[in-house]
């Protein structure tokens, strides 16, 4: 066979695989119940295989220009048909089924069979079409189970043994379908055998908007892959109320990865974590596999060799579909790539692609007034003797607000306050003088005084906490320097002074628990309290350092900015459309990972 007429029928197939659902029905060539002594593909091919068939026979075939009238059909866009060249009731017997299926090809395969210079090259050709229709039946069910959605939440289980291959479609109902093909029979239970493929699904108002398996969700099955091709993140697609999922999600788990990883679960049907990394970082190979089963794909683009940093697609599949199953299988990808960004010594950054919640930030959107008390400010500064101990706080801020980890933003924005306040304190600022802090230095009685109420107070069961005040608030003094500054600036009956050093819920001891007792995002409930608090931090950084640096009196406003913000959505962006019924209101081309999709 010629060359060029090769590539049409492996285009064919190609174009048909796409068709997942149209495809699977083509390879099994759903049909009624028919009997049969051995299945007729098979015998033809081996009969062309041993040369025994002519062309007139081949002509006469109904179950092999059946399957290149669907190959065909399925290639361009249609749905499958059972019975495509059956005789209708009351006309002669079709006798010539090449003749009959000629009409419904497509142009370049019609042409192709036109072509065909003699029985050689005829026979030939039917050789190549089984060939490949062997291959593609290979594959498709080398994925055994094989489970399929369709728009009306049917799942659709593809099946193969060494007895037969078939389809079991699970309707949201609890009911099934159920399609088979062996050696001997084609039988089926449920099925609509008409124009298309269809399925009674039994009582109609039974019916839910979700794909469900024996009346379990589909994750359950162990979807075998992912949602995305390697190297792509697209919008989840998800025909369904979409609220249902999100719902579920959020009564799921308090914790928003987690959220983000069960709605992904819910909507696909995989049980898998798939997530971006942009790092300094070339492995070796383009796609590596790691000892825990976890996944990384290098996109490749132009001229990588002239890049310092690479994008990569990963994802980490997962069994246990518990909320702690699920964040086992996250702090695996957690450990894995902080352990290859250590052992590298090289930065790395990682994030879901779906999460509930967004960490996008908009763009700040000063006015006229805005920018003269950023003008002030920033001559203040400028102009102060301060200036130093005002750069530092103000540095610290700003790593803060750069950092994605709220931990590491919490320390940041913490340092930042700490630096100012202790030499405000101290008296080692030239705007000391202005707010007057009273000094904290104790005497030994008054500092014996002081042990004696901690002492009351965690002696014995808090020894732990006795030892730690006792170095901080007395002997050290560094809480307390903190505190003179704060009352200074605001005085102590301020809501701020009250959220910085409530006994239970302050913010300093929250931050001598990070600090000293090792709090990190290993132990989510740590992280979680430091989350639930940075909003607050940043706010109290923010304005203690203005107040010093502009000497704001205490009681007094500070000036008045009017925090203005947009939020520019583009719908291409997987990092701000979650989920959509279908990604053809989508404008984008394709949706290999782009670097400006991560944050």
């Amino acid at each position: 066979m010629k060359n060029e007429d090769k590539q049409i029928i492996d285009a064919m197939f190609a174009k048909a695989k796409e068709r997942s659902l149209d495809y699977g029905y083509f390879l099994l060539r759903v049909t009624g119940i028919e009997h049969f002594d051995g299945d007729p593909i098979v015998v033809l091919a081996q009969e062309l295989e041993a040369k025994t068939v002519t062309a007139d026979q081949l002509d006469g075939n109904y179950n092999f220009w059946s399957l290149v009238f669907n190959l065909s059909r399925v290639a361009n866009g249609g749905h499958y048909m059972p019975s495509p060249l059956s005789t209708p009731w009351g006309t002669p017997e079709i006798t010539d089924y090449k003749t009959s299926a000629l009409p419904h090809l497509d142009e370049p395969l019609k042409n192709l069979v036109l072509g065909l210079a003699d029985e050689d090259a005829y026979l030939e050709f039917a050789k190549t079409i089984l060939d490949n229709y062997k291959q593609g039946f290979s594959e498709f069910f080398s994925v055994n189970p094989r489970y399929i959605r369709d728009p009306q939440f049917t799942v659709t289980e593809f099946y193969f043994d060494d007895e037969k291959a078939g389809l079991r479609a699970h309707h949201s109902n609890g009911s099934t379908s159920e399609f088979s093909r062996s050696g001997t029979e084609a039988t089926g239970i449920n099925m609509v055998i008409d124009d298309e493929v269809g399925y009674f699904v039994g009582m109609m108002d039974e019916l839910k908007k979700e794909w469900l398996i024996n009346g379990k969700p589909m994750y359950e099955a162990g979807l075998y892959g992912k949602y995305n091709a390697d190297g792509e993140w697209k919008p989840i697609e998800y025909t369904g109320d979409s609220q249902a999922p999100q719902t579920a999600a959020l009564e799921f788990s308090e914790d928003w990865e987690v959220q983000g990883i069960f709605f992904y679960m819910y909507t696909t049907g995989f049980p898998v974590i798939e997530f971006v990394m942009r790092t300094k970082i070339e492995l070796p190979e383009q796609l590596t596999k790691f000892y825990n089963g976890m996944r990384l794909y290098r996109i490749e683009t132009p001229n990588d060799e002239l890049k310092n940093e690479h994008i990569y697609d990963g994802w980490m599949r997962f069994d246990d579909f518990s909320e702690q199953g699920i964040f086992d299988a996250l702090d695996t990808v957690k450990l894995t790539l902080e352990g290859l960004s250590y052992t590298f010594g090289a930065e790395t950054n990682w994030q879901l692609k779906y999460k509930l919640k967004s960490s996008m930030s908009g763009v700040s959107t000063p006015t006229k007034a805005d920018m003269e008390v950023a003008d002030k400010l920033l001559s203040a500064v400028a102009e102060s003797k301060d200036k130093d101990i005002l750069m530092a706080a103000i540095s610290w801020f700003n790593l803060g607000n750069r950092s994605h980890n709220p931990i590491i933003a919490f320390v940041c924005y913490y340092t930042a306050i700490e630096a100012l306040a202790r030499q405000l304190a101290e008296g080692k600022l030239d705007a000391s003088a202005f707010f007057k802090p009273v000094a904290v230095k104790l005497t030994e009685s008054e500092m014996v005084k002081e042990y004696d109420k901690l002492y009351k107070e965690h002696y014995p069961a808090g020894i732990k906490a006795l030892l730690s005040k006792g170095y901080f608030d007395i002997h050290e003094s560094l809480n307390r320097l903190v505190k003179s500054a704060f009352a200074s600036v605001y005085g102590d009956k301020h809501k701020i002074y009250e959220l910085m050093f409530n006994n239970k819920t302050g913010l300093v001891g929250l931050r001598g628990s990070i600090v000293h007792e090792g709090y990190s995002d290993w132990d989510r409930t740590q992280y979680a309290l430091a989350q639930k608090n940075l909003g607050n931090l940043h706010q109290i950084a923010y304005s203690f350092i203005m107040n010093v640096a502009v000497r704001i009196p205490q009681g007094s406003k500070p000036p008045k900015l009017s925090m203005r913000f947009k939020h520019s959505m583009d719908a291409s962006h997987p990092n701000t459309t979650l989920v959509v019924t279908t990604l053809k209101v989508l404008s984008n081309k394709d949706w290999v990972i782009r670097p400006e999709w991560l944050y």
